[in-house]
Order: structure tokens, then C-alpha cells, then sequence
């Protein structure tokens, strides 16, 4: 919020039943590590990787995180799964009415990014 303002932070959803990415998770489970429950006060020591291979962990991580974010005055949006086009579709439609900075490391929302915008949209 301080480099850019109104921030809207998207999350990718990790719901039950089948996925896009049910492949990477498969290949990523192979070596099953411990559910961890998170609190604000939780410090943990360890391999980041370890703990977010597991979807549940990654789940209560974004939950705390959110709410962390929501208090702060943030806006923030889970996808129910994917949140590449659903980061992109908000960047567009956000566009309309202002400029928007895009902050991203994935090339894959780059792509679609430039599928969804608009001519007629702020700079984003």
C-alpha cells in the first residue's frame, strides 16, 4: 500500500474436487510433510516448500495472511481455485477507472493479461 495504494490482493483457492493443477500437486505430494497449524504468533523453522506442499497448510497461511491484509485496508479476493485469470480480470476491470500497477512473477498471467486488456482502459 505504501508504493502503490489501494491494494487488491488475489489468492489462489485450494478447494476439494479436481483442478488445473491437480498434476503439479500430485508430482509436489510425493513426499507427504506435517499439517501446521498457523497463528499470528507461529514461528516456524524450516523449509517454506515443506510446509506450503501440503494445500491445507497453504489454505490456513492465506487465511491468516487475509485477514492481516483486511485489517490493514486491503482488499483482498480468494479464487475459488486458479487466481491467474481472476488477477488478470480484476487488473482489467480495476483499469477502467484508473491507472493500475501490476505486480506479478508469472508469465502465464502476462499472457492473459494481454488477452483480457482493453483498449479503452487507464494505463496499466
Amino acid at each position: 500500500m505504501r508504493h502503490y495504494g489501494q491494494a487488491t490482493v488475489l489468492f489462489d483457492g485450494y478447494g476439494e474436487g479436481p483442478s488445473i493443477k491437480d498434476n503439479t500437486h500430485q508430482r509436489r505430494g510425493k513426499n507427504l510433510h506435517p499439517l501446521v497449524s498457523f497463528t499470528a504468533e507461529t514461528e516456524f523453522s524450516g523449509k517454506k516448500e515443506d510446509v506450503l506442499s501440503r494445500d491445507k497448510n497453504k489454505a490456513d497461511m492465506i487465511a491468516l495472511i487475509s485477514t492481516a491484509l483486511t485489517k490493514r485496508g486491503c482488499h483482498v479476493i480468494q479464487s475459488p481455485w486458479d487466481a491467474d485469470v481472476d488477477i488478470v480480470k480484476a487488473t482489467v476491470e480495476r483499469s477502467r477507472h484508473c491507472t493500475t500497477a501490476f505486480v506479478d512473477e508469472d508469465t502465464d498471467v502476462l499472457i492473459l493479461l494481454l488477452h483480457y486488456s482493453r483498449i479503452d482502459s487507464e494505463i496499466i
